[in-house]
């Protein structure tokens, strides 16, 4: 999450610099990474409190033991498969965490045991046709009735990896996004 998170905010402080001028970044300023992990300028910042409740969110969970839940989408399985496996391997240490894998990525998946349910891949399938002259937000207004989309409202955190534009299915939703 933190490294789409720097790499969102280097685009944005990018972006203005003509090709030319870019350096690498850090080159001149050591604190470049440091204001890019920060959450200003990117959709999170105009959440209330979207930073405070993450954080109150990991300390209640780990002071009475609940588990954190995390909801996640994808049609490629190695970027969450991977988040999965740091999960596993260094938060459930701390407290217990609950990841409902949906990677329609069927020949990957099980090898992180995030695979989507039929139900789920049924609901999730039209939005890989998004594109295809499909307006987007018919999309989203179809996706929104779905049994997925209040599953994942009803997790502690939302997770989209790739395409990270599913993001915005959930841009509404009260919740942290990784």
């Amino acid at each position: 999450a933190r490294a789409a998170l720097v790499l969102h905010n280097m685009h944005q402080e990018s972006a203005s610099q003509a090709p030319a001028e870019q350096k690498h970044p850090g080159e001149e300023d050591a604190s470049l990474y440091m204001r890019l992990l920060s959450w200003g300028g990117t959709t999170e910042v105009g959440k209330p409190f979207a930073q405070q409740y993450l954080f109150s969110l990991l300390d209640s969970v780990a002071s009475e033991k609940l588990p954190l839940t995390i909801w996640q989408a994808c049609i490629h399985s190695s970027t969450a498969g991977e988040a999965k496996t740091v999960i596993k391997e260094f938060l459930m240490h701390e407290f217990p965490v609950v990841f409902h894998g949906n990677s329609l990525a069927t020949q990957l998946c099980g090898n992180y045991g995030i695979c989507a349910s039929a139900e789920v891949s049924e609901e999730l399938e039209p939005l890989v046709m998004w594109g295809d002259g499909v307006p987007f937000d018919s999309l989203v207004l179809q996706f929104q009735t779905t049994t997925s989309f209040k599953e994942a409202l009803s997790s502690d955190v939302i997770m989209c990896s790739i395409p990270a534009w599913w993001c915005s299915l959930f841009a509404s939703a009260s919740k942290p996004l990784l």
